[in-house]
């Protein structure tokens, strides 16, 4: 899944305009979304602050899932979504957030909509193998660990927020699933990037923790201990390492898979030529066994 993408891209018109079909596509998502979560933590936690939190990931969630299924480069299409996302948020469920609607906030909302949206796209063309098809330019892809970053917000927020109203979880079902969420992210981030990425998602988890941390700060969640929160940080970084192990295992089975379905091609079969393309987006650093080692 890296790299798979010859087939979209070859797919995409000569000239590149805007794909209004993905702007719509993304404005469905986005109601359905929004019209799905927002409620439920508006119910079960009365604080507007919160549903607002839930409302503005959900921008960039909307923006992950437009960029990462949609062909070629779509990040405007996410974007203009997330702009047209506001300003049906004002018409229909902007009232249920109890803040006075004035200029100032409309625009601030918008130009938030729409930021939340692009960087959502990027991550989505990223994961998709669109940009950043290269390895490391550096020590770390940094970039990796932003998608890392994102990604891993998204989870945690989703699943002390929202995912413990809808199962009813209890204290340690919340923490398990907070948890979960950086393994989930190692796994996504090791799996789909080029090179061998098992630090950055770890790294990813520092950059997660700093992040709740601002969160607690704000009253979004109760205040911890430094030893809660050191505990709560070397938990992180370890599930994040194995996470990334096993992603990368993951894909080095799949490349080995790949390997011998070509090989067993007839030639001419268009198979043959599935590895190449699955390798295109390897870093330019040696190769060990299934990997790319910058």
């Amino acid at each position: 899944m890296k790299t798979d993408i010859g087939d979209k891209e070859s797919s995409l018109p000569a000239s590149r305009d805007l794909l209004w079909a993905w702007v719509g596509i993304g404005v469905g998502l986005g109601v359905v979304l929004l019209g799905t979560l927002v409620p439920v933590v508006r119910s079960e936690t009365p604080r507007p602050d919160v549903a607002l939190l839930i409302a503005m990931l959900t921008f960039t969630l909307v923006g992950i899932l437009v960029g990462y299924h949609s062909p070629g480069e779509t990040i405007r299409e996410a974007a203009i979504a997330g702009a047209l996302l506001v300003v049906l948020s004002f018409l229909s469920i902007g009232i249920g957030f109890e803040l006075p609607v004035t200029a100032p906030a409309a625009a601030g909302a918008l130009i938030g909509g729409l930021v939340l949206s692009a960087v959502g796209g990027w991550v989505g063309e990223v994961l998709q193998g669109t940009l950043l098809r290269e390895g490391a330019v550096g020590r770390f892809a940094w970039p990796w660990i932003l998608v890392g970053a994102v990604l891993g917000i998204l989870l945690n927020v989703y699943t002390v927020f929202v995912l413990q109203e809808v199962l009813d979880l209890s204290g340690r079902g919340v923490l398990a699933g907070f948890l979960a969420s950086f393994f989930v992210t190692a796994f996504f981030v090791a799996y789909f990037s080029p090179g061998f990425t098992i630090v950055e998602p770890a790294l990813a988890a520092l950059v997660v923790i700093a992040a709740d941390m601002m969160l607690v700060v704000f009253g979004f969640s109760p205040q911890f201990g430094i030893g809660s929160v050191a505990m709560a940080t070397i938990a992180a970084v370890v599930i994040a390492l194995v996470g990334g192990y096993l992603g990368e295992s993951a894909h080095a089975m799949r490349r080995r898979q790949a390997a011998a379905n070509a090989e067993s091609a007839p030639p001419g079969s268009g198979e043959a030529s599935e590895p190449e393309s699955q390798a295109e987006g390897g870093s330019s650093g040696a190769v060990v066994g299934d990997e790319v080692v910058d």
